[in-house]
């Protein structure tokens, strides 16, 4: 059985490719900017911003959580800079200064095509260009509410000259246009006044139109390109100005007679599947389901390839294949490519033709078939699947072998023998492979299905919700679960259907309750804007159930803005009475029912009341005013510190999570005054100071002497005191009350500040004499480890990777070095420490990040401590720490507020105010 599972691994390194600096829009409301930025400068040159165009309200590529800003406010806009306006310009940096999503593209002749960007009216946009000697040239712009669409390129540009006779002839367009606007009258190639015979083609995006000409252009003749009134965008706004771009073909005589033509995957049979199937054949191009592609070269006669030739398709069996007229290319040089569409079981030969030459490929379509194609299962119950591959004449063809997989949880298909066990009540889809292994090891070839519905099929006595109550907050997102029972009252499937009521709309979206794509009997229920209580009513079979779903505004005393804060939102706060509201993956976010995708913010199941709470990358700890320490959410690791019997938080069977998701006491009755959590070990300090860890120890971050992973609290080695404790994704540093600080674990970048990089599995004294009042371990930039620390003087080092340094270094370093120079902090936050409070209540942050996101090789940039933005006086910041992408703070005015942090881009985030706050 080939079964592709979803594999729990610990993530060391985070992609730089990202631009994590938007990202924390995906944990705030644009609603509640504290200001916005002053208007922006004149530009310096002229770029383009196109309105926003706003996705409907619950449409995402992405799970989780959508970003409240994008969902509300936000919609996508188009930056282009027409091409000749910066000219010497290597690449563009583009940013949404409102907030803080960004893109990186090419300069190319002085110009880029259009790149999408999240962003609302007003908003401003800065573009700074980058030339070859690294010199910058900036501009900004607000986001207006309306403009027409201008025309970026065309190509070949204005006066371009010994163009080739097959060239590409294209208009590159500000924004998306209107595919009824874009014609053989609207957008025309002219040659001597005359029209040349052809189409237009708008690419899918409707950022690009080219036009084909029915065939090769003349040599030496002057043709016009014509863009002309009624092109009009999605909007209906006109273009801008027409655009007459002429120019000039070679006179390209004496080409090489075509000797050959080829066309690769081939000049053989290939093999395709009818369906929701990939062809199989060595080296070919896998495109969707069902498209064959294909690429034809012509030769002369010394096997050079024919460059200024066109190729002409044909299709021997239309009923077979189709060739892809949108993807065909007739004039592409020393290659021209078409697509095919397989249709029925058959046989297509497939032909190019240059200059009289052709070459062919013959395509040969099966069937892939499962019996029973259907079938309705009680649990415990099988069923025998067959597959079979035939052809058109329905033959079947031996050599294939069936690889069986299922997706979801309600079957089980054992030993890819196509045995069908039920395990759960729902409906499965049984997916089937076929490969060839005798074409060179492994063809991947077609796929077929079959449906299985697991359940009783008799009536129903009753159905159950759950939880029967719950609390979130305006733009919540909370799931639900509708478990139906049989008269027998076992659980059983049967459609079910869910409503919310009242239907109301706030000021930015409306609530709704939508059907889990992946789980038949879950929904997901997105709150407004607004304040409200709200039934939700699951319905199969004639019975129903409700539950209560409580949106209101809450007041924040304390925040952690968790690991994974940056992605997905996922921090817990505490309200002033003590109650958390959490965020997250895996039951972490607390509301008693196990999820795999994110789900909250939500009130924390339980009726605890906490005087302190640290977030995980999927798991949360908390205090109550007691110091009796409660877990919850993921225990991949044993992270949660228990032995009780936990549950299993994957929506697989077969793939086992332990999870709690609601709070569980943390064994061994210890009464702790402090508790932080790291990627998937916790730590915490007794009121007496002595330390205690558990969960994952690869590295030794638990200080216990040993590597060995720990499920219940174990005393870290050596006997000391402390009164501070932090945790990173593998290692963890304390202080003592003198204020030495000692760390533990993982100094792959010299994070334990001992003068080396040789990790430990006990403390080790930080060098250098310093004595601290806070300290922060953290894992930096690309998951490197990293350590920051000030003094009682408020003096802030840091030591560990370069990005947390701010001094410009290249390399890391195994001391704590100074990173603000003249600044005096009173609190660390943010990843790793890398944000500190003045005792003003200012906030500076600093690291470093590459200029680029390919690799090590790129250049460092360092930004020294840079004063938050928003004019806000912070009387205190979050713990941080781990590798949060977000930093936050609570202002003097009693309001949460978080902002993006250094280390995934330019330091430009301005804060945002945490949901759930009016």
């Amino acid at each position: 059985m080939l079964i592709q599972g979803v594999i729990m691994h610990r993530v060391r390194a985070v992609v730089r490719n990202l631009v994590p600096i938007g990202v924390v829009a995906a944990l705030v409301t644009c609603s509640d900017d504290p200001t916005r930025p002053p208007p922006p400068p004149p530009p310096s040159f002229e770029f383009v911003v196109s309105e926003p165009r706003t996705a409907p309200v619950g449409a995402s590529s992405q799970s989780g959580p959508r970003a409240p800003s994008a969902q509300m406010a936000d919609g996508i806009i188009y930056v282009s800079l027409p091409s000749g306006t910066v000219p010497g310009g290597r690449s563009a940096a583009i940013r949404n200064l409102t907030n803080g999503f960004a893109a990186t593209t090419d300069v190319v002749d002085g110009g880029f095509d259009p790149v999408p960007l999240v962003a609302g009216v007003g908003d401003s946009v800065e573009v700074v260009i980058t030339d070859g000697s690294g010199g910058t040239t900036r501009a900004a712009l607000r986001v207006p509410a309306r403009r027409p669409p201008v025309i970026v390129r065309t190509v070949p540009p204005k006066g371009g000259t010994d163009v080739p006779l097959n060239s590409l002839i294209r208009v590159v367009f500000s924004e998306p246009m209107d595919s009824g606007t874009i014609t053989t009258e609207t957008v025309r190639l002219i040659r001597n006044g005359t029209p040349v015979a052809g189409r237009v083609v708008l690419a899918a995006d409707g950022l690009r139109a080219d036009f084909v000409p029915d065939a090769l252009l003349d040599r030496a003749t002057v043709y016009t390109l014509a863009v002309e009134s009624g092109v009009a965008d999605l909007s209906g706004d006109v273009l801008g100005q027409n655009v007459a771009a002429d120019f000039t073909t070679g006179n390209q005589t004496g080409a090489s007679p075509v000797s050959s033509v080829t066309i690769t995957p081939g000049n053989a049979d290939l093999v395709a599947f009818v369906g929701d199937t990939q062809p199989v054949f060595p080296g070919m191009v896998f495109m969707s389901p069902g498209i064959v592609s294909l690429t034809a070269t012509a030769r002369d006669s010394s096997g050079a390839p024919v460059t200024s030739n066109t190729a002409v398709w044909t299709n021997s069996s239309p009923s077979v294949t189709r060739l892809d007229t949108t993807r065909l290319v007739t004039a592409e040089p020393a290659g021209a490519t078409a697509s095919v569409q397989v249709l029925a079981p058959g046989r297509a030969t497939i032909t190019a033709t240059v200059d009289g030459v052709a070459g062919t490929a013959v395509i040969t379509v099966l069937t892939a078939t499962v019996a029973p194609a259907a079938a309705t299962l009680r649990v415990g119950e099988t069923v025998r699947a067959v597959a079979t591959v035939k052809d058109s004449a329905g033959r079947v063809q031996t050599g294939w072998t069936a690889y069986w997989s299922s997706r979801r949880n309600a079957v089980d298909v054992g030993s890819n023998s196509g045995l069908v066990t039920a395990l759960a009540p729902g409906v499965e889809l049984v997916t089937v492979t076929f490969q060839y292994p005798a074409l060179f090891g492994i063809g991947v070839g077609g796929s077929a299905f079959a449906r299985i519905t697991v359940g009783s099929g008799g009536p129903l006595s009753s159905v159950v919700v759950e939880p029967d109550t719950v609390r979130t907050v305006p733009i919540g997102r909370v799931l639900l679960r509708a478990t139906v029972r049989d008269a027998n009252g076992a659980n059983t499937y049967a459609p079910v259907s869910w409503s919310i009521a009242p239907q109301q709309c706030g000021q930015f979206n409306c609530n709704s309750v939508e059907p889990d794509g992946n789980v038949w009997n879950e929904a997901w229920v997105q709150m407004n804007d607004q304040a409200g209580t709200y039934t939700v009513t699951a319905t199969a079979g004639g019975r129903s159930d409700t539950t209560t779903v409580i949106s209101d505004y809450i007041t924040v005393a304390a925040v952690s803005e968790g690991s994974d804060g940056g992605l997905y939102g996922g921090a817990c706060v505490l309200t002033p009475n003590g109650e958390a509201y959490c965020v997250g993956p895996h039951g972490a976010s607390g509301y008693g029912m196990v999820h795999f995708g994110y789900v909250g913010p939500v009130a924390v199941t339980g009726g605890l009341n906490f005087s302190a709470i640290s977030s995980g990358v999927s798991h949360r700890c908390a205090l109550t005013a007691a110091g009796v320490a409660y877990c919850w959410g993921a225990n991949s690791y044993g992270q949660l510190g228990t032995v009780a019997s936990l549950q299993d938080c994957n929506p697989d069977p077969r793939i086992g999570l332990d999870c709690s998701p609601s709070p569980v006491p943390v064994a061994g009755g210890f009464n702790f005054a402090r508790i932080t959590t790291a990627y998937s070990h916790t730590c915490a300090l007794t009121t007496a100071g002595a330390a205690y860890c558990w969960g994952e120890n690869d590295a030794g971050q638990l200080g216990d002497g040993t590597t060995i992973s720990r499920s219940t609290p174990v005393a870290v080695a050596g006997g000391l005191s402390f009164t501070e404790v932090s945790t990173s994704v593998g290692h963890t540093c304390a202080l003592t009350g003198a204020g030495l600080a000692y760390c533990w674990g993982n100094n792959g970048a010299g994070e334990l500040g001992n003068g080396s990089t040789t990790s430990s599995s006990t403390p080790v004294a930080v060098t250098g004499g310093l004595t601290f009042s806070r300290i922060a371990a953290g894992s930096g930039y690309a998951g490197w480890g990293n350590t920051c620390a000030i003094t009682a003087t408020g003096v802030t080092y840091c030591w560990g990777n370069r990005y947390s340094l701010a001094n410009a270094s290249s390399a890391n370093s195994p001391v704590p070095v100074p990173v603000a120079p003249g600044l005096t902090f009173t609190e660390l936050g943010g990843a790793g420490g890398r944000c500190g409070l003045t005792a003003g209540g200012a906030v500076y942050c600093w690291g470093a990040y590459y200029a680029n996101y390919s690799d090590d090789n790129d250049t460092l940039i360092t930004v020294g401590p840079s004063l938050l933005g928003g004019g806000l006086a912070f009387a205190s910041l979050s713990p941080g720490g781990d590798w949060a992408y977000v930093s936050c703070g609570i202002t003097t005015g009693g309001v949460a507020y978080c902002w993006a942090s250094v280390g995934y881009g330019p330091f430009r985030g301005e804060p945002r105010k945490l949901w759930g706050q009016r």
